[in-house]
This record gives C-alpha cells, structure tokens and sequence, in this order.
C-alpha cells in the first residue's frame, strides 16, 4: 500500500470513523492495533518488524531502569545501543554484507534516543508500554517523520477526542494538498530528472538544470509527505508541528535550517548541540559542536562519503557566516532579496554530493558545470532530450504557482484562509486543484509512483 493511493485513502477514513467508536482508554488499544494494521498493509519485512519491536521493548525497559534508578550510564548505555544499531543497519554494506535497512530506522531510532534523554533530563516522569509503542510506531509519521517528542504525543494523545467539523475539515485538506503536491509537482520533477539522467546528451547546461530542479523536487517531495503526515494525524485527532517554514526564502544557512526538516533541525540543536555545551563554552567549542551537529546530520541521512560532504559543506558555510561582517551585511534589507537568491543557489549546489552516487560522479557532475553556457535557451535544452513543449511550460507554470504558494504560506495559514472563503469560491478552487491533478499529475494504468524521497532514509 503506497500513502498516496486509494487504498491508503479508504484506511484514513475508515480510522477516523472508528475513532469516534472508542473512550479515551480504548482509544490508545485502537492505535496500538492500527499501527500494526499499518506495517502489514505497507507489507514492511520481518526483519522491519522484528527489529523495531525489539528496539521499543530495549528503549522502554532502559526508560523503566533509569526511572527507578536514576542511574545515569543506564541512559548513556541505551543511547549507545541504539546508535549503534542504527549504524549497523546503514554502514554493513560497506564490508560488503547485504542486509535490507528496516524500513523507518532512521526516524524511530532518533525518537527513541529523545525519549532516553528526555527520561534523563526529568522531562518524563513515568512511562507506559502501550503508549511508548504507539508513540514510536505512529503510523502518519512512521515512514519519514516529523519527529515528534514523547511529552508531546503524550499530551495530544490523553486529550479526549470529539469531533470538530473544522480540525477534521483542515486535516483532509492539508492531506489532500500533500497528495497533490506529490502527484502534481514532486512527480512532474522526478520524471524531468529521471529524463535528464538518462539522456545521452552530456552538456553542463543539462546538468545546472538538474541541480535546480532537484532543489525543488526534494523539497516539494518532503513537503508533499509532511503535509499528508500532518493532515492524516489531525484527521484522528493528534496535532503535529509543521516541518517546514519556506526554506528556501531564507538569506543564510542557519536560517534556512530553523525552516528546513524543522523536527529533525530542533532534535540535533536539542539532543546533539546542547548537550556538547552548545556556545556555553567559547567560539572554538561552539564552532566544533556545530561541525559536529552537520556531520551527525550527514550519517543520519546516508551510508556514503557523499553524504558526509553534503553534512560537512552546509557546517562550513554555517560557520562563515557566523563572522560579524557576514551577519551586518545580511541585516540589510536593500540587500536581501540578493541575499535569497544567493542561498538557494549555495543550497542547490549542496544537494550535488546529495544525490551523486559516488565521489567520482561527484566529481564529474562538478566538473560539467565548466561547460555551462550562460546564453543558453532551458526551453531548448529541455525540448532536446524529449520533454514536449505542453511539459515545459507546465513545468514553468507550476514551479511559479509552487513559489507564489510558499510565499503565501509564509505569511498566513493557508489551510485556515481557505476555509474561510464563501462556499462557492472554495469549492470552485478544490474542483480546480481536482481538474489540474487529473490533466496534469502522474498516475494510472503503468505509472509506479516513486517512492518519497525521505522514506529512503
């Protein structure tokens, strides 16, 4: 069962209406069953399930013993186990072992350490079995997050649940944008990349528009599966914190990682950055502990040295603009939108060692851009490796209607303005969004639709 599939879509349902059928106590039994319902309707392996119900049995007993004991190497040992488990899963490949990576790891795994910490830190005072798995087994977040917190969960899940017309109104929406955003936009990029990718035209004015176009299709592909992740728990009645904040609108790199995987972005600041002394302890330390946060960053999202470059490149653009000069010339408003442009052009190079496959395609992607032709027509290029003139002023279109939208988001909820719109209008707008994902969105008969992005991680 793919998330973006009508099959996911009657499961969605049929949880919110007999989510109404259970009191709060039987509620928390009903989730727990769900969850499982889950793994076996995305049909994730053995291995998947075994290893994830083995590691909330470790974390919660660990939890358990440190309550009682409040002996400290009990956490410290727990986090070590699970770190170590999540770097055996993405790293055996490289001593040439085949092992399939439990589906979720990364996210659960990071979920599990915040709630050891969180014990440590006498965040949580006492803790349930049932309510620790649905916690680490949420189904709506399972695949790729956001990473919620224990304390939170907890809060919105012993809230008794009654419905309200416009929470559960919003929640569909917001699922529903997240699926047009996936089929309309995400999808439209993939097949444009994956047409790039196989074209036997190698030119460096092909692969600059690769690099810019994958900046947007990871962040509309993210974005796309945040959203449905946000609206399907809201559907069901547990409220979960946005994931992104117009990333790429900021001027600088610290800026852009406060929007960017908000939930991941606040987990290393809280569970990595602090605990190291964050800037407690002088500028070397702070600067140390940051390049830290950035490499952790780069190992949680792959096993390749690609993937360490991409960590390593964003902490060293971080810490450049941390000197005094950088930060008084980005405050200067005539120069910002300068500014904007020029960290969505560092970010877009960034994601190079992101989606290389090795160092030395790295190296030859980088080196292709020497060849870049500053005149050069992208309608031209686009058209000479099959896409038809229809798809390329589509994909001008929606590129420009995707930024207009994030500029919008930005500055109102959009979910709640149109909710407020007069019947007829927000009905004529839905049964635009409809016209537009059935004419222009990836899908039927022989169309496979990729996987997001993130849940490879």
């Amino acid at each position: 069962m793919s998330i973006i599939s009508i099959c996911f879509l009657v499961f969605v349902g049929a949880v919110g209406v007999f989510n109404f059928l259970f009191d709060l106590h039987k509620r928390s039994y009903f989730l727990f069953i769900i969850n499982f319902l889950f793994l076996f309707l995305i049909k994730a392996n053995i291995l998947s399930v075994s290893y994830l119900l083995l590691s909330s049995i470790f974390t919660f007993l660990f939890a358990c013993l440190f309550l009682k004991t409040r002996n400290q190497y009990i956490i410290f040992g727990g986090v070590f186990l699970l770190t170590f488990g999540l770097l055996f899963f993405k790293y055996i490949g490289i001593f040439g072992f085949s092992i399939i990576l439990p589906i979720g790891i990364s996210f659960y795994t990071f979920k599990m350490i915040s709630l050891l910490i969180d014990c440590y830190k006498g965040k949580i005072k006492e803790i349930h079995f049932q309510n620790c798995l649905i916690y680490l087994m949420y189904f709506p977040t399972f695949l790729s997050g956001p990473i919620s917190r224990y304390t939170e969960f907890q809060d919105e899940l012993k809230k008794p649940f009654c419905f309200d017309y416009v929470m559960q109104k919003n929640g569909f929406v917001l699922m529903m944008m997240g699926m047009f955003e996936k089929f309309v936009f995400s999808s439209q990029l993939f097949r444009i990349i994956q047409l790039i990718d196989t074209s036997t035209i190698q030119e460096g004015n092909l692969f600059l528009i690769k690099v810019f176009l994958y900046s947007v299709y990871i962040y509309a592909d993210f974005d796309a599966y945040s959203n449905i992740a946000i609206g399907v728990s809201q559907l069901i009645g547990i409220k979960i914190h946005s994931n992104f904040k117009t990333p790429y609108f900021s001027n600088n790199i610290k800026e852009f990682w406060r929007r960017w995987h908000i939930s991941l972005s606040s987990w290393l600041k809280d569970y990595v950055y602090i605990l190291l002394g964050g800037n407690r302890k002088g500028s070397f330390r702070k600067y140390i502990n940051i390049l830290i946060v950035f490499v952790l960053s780069g190992i949680w999202h792959g096993s390749t040295l690609m993937f360490l470059i991409w960590g390593i490149g964003h902490g060293i653009i971080y810490l450049l603009e941390d000197f005094e000069f950088f930060q008084k010339l980005s405050k200067k408003k005539l120069i910002k939108p300068f500014f904007i442009v020029l960290n969505f052009i560092v970010v877009s190079f960034l994601w190079i060692p992101f989606f290389s496959i090795s160092y030395t395609q790295m190296l030859k992607n980088i080196a292709s851009l020497r060849l870049v032709k500053l005149d050069f027509h992208i309608y031209r290029v686009l058209l000479n490796i099959g896409v038809t003139k229809n798809e390329v002023y589509f994909l001008f279109f929606s590129i420009l209607i995707f930024i207009l939208i994030d500029l919008l988001r930005y500055h109102h909820n959009l979910i709640e303005k149109i909710a407020k719109l007069p019947f007829i209008l927000r009905w004529f707008l839905y049964s635009c969004c409809i016209l537009i994902a059935i004419v222009f969105g990836v899908y039927g008969i022989g169309y496979n639709p990729n996987n997001f992005v993130y849940v490879t991680f």
